[in-house]
């Protein structure tokens, strides 16, 4: 369970690299581009990549929702790629990670549920399983754990939640509350965990 430290807006460099990649995609039509998600390259690599997925929120709202990438070499300024990584109508807040089976995954949120799709390729066309099913809470974030991988997401009851994603079977399953936000205090959303040093963990 995670204890509640402080409450206070954090500003997230995210936020002008978003700006960027809004300025640079959208300077011909009405969209706006909202909720990165980076992905910082693999130990070992040799270019550190950054890339960060985003959302674009079409001025009219009967069209379609496309998923973009961009990358970057400092973490501030970002070119996005050619191609669209994902499209689909009322989907927000992508969440990539590697499933280590070859593939890598793609979690999107449509309201309360999740959308899985996949590609071989992080930079590729990411293709909808159309058999997933997960209906307990969106906007997640995945992250491996040990040898397994947690997905964190907002739950139905105002928490935090965190699921296990099995990459053989391909599903989501059980429920842990991470973090539960007394009803009357707002909501809460959008959770990131990172491990420390000290091999305590942050959200």
């Amino acid at each position: 369970m995670f204890k509640k430290y402080f409450a206070a807006p954090l500003l997230i460099i995210l936020c002008l690299c978003c700006v960027q990649c809004q300025q640079d995609s959208t300077a011909e039509s009405e969209d706006s581009a909202e909720t990165p998600t980076p992905e910082t390259p693999e130990d070992g690599e040799s270019t550190p990549i950054i890339r960060q997925f985003y959302c674009t929120f079409p001025a009219e709202t009967t069209t379609p929702r496309t998923n973009y990438s961009a990358t970057s070499l400092d973490g501030i300024n970002f070119t996005e790629e050619s191609g669209t990584r994902f499209e689909r109508e009322n989907i927000t807040d992508p969440d990539v990670f590697d499933d280590t089976q070859g593939n890598f995954v793609m979690f999107v949120s449509n309201g309360v549920n999740l959308v899985r799709t996949s590609s071989t390729e992080m930079n590729g066309t990411f293709v909808e399983d159309e058999s997933f099913q997960w209906m307990q809470g969106s906007v997640s974030s995945t992250f491996a754990v040990s040898s397994s991988l947690k997905t964190f997401f907002c739950d139905n009851d105002d928490g935090i939640s965190f699921t296990t994603y099995d990459p053989i079977t391909m599903t989501l399953s059980g429920q842990t509350q991470a973090f539960s936000n007394p009803h009357g205090q707002g909501s809460i959303c959008g959770p990131t965990v990172i491990q420390l040093s000290d091999n305590t963990y942050l959200m």
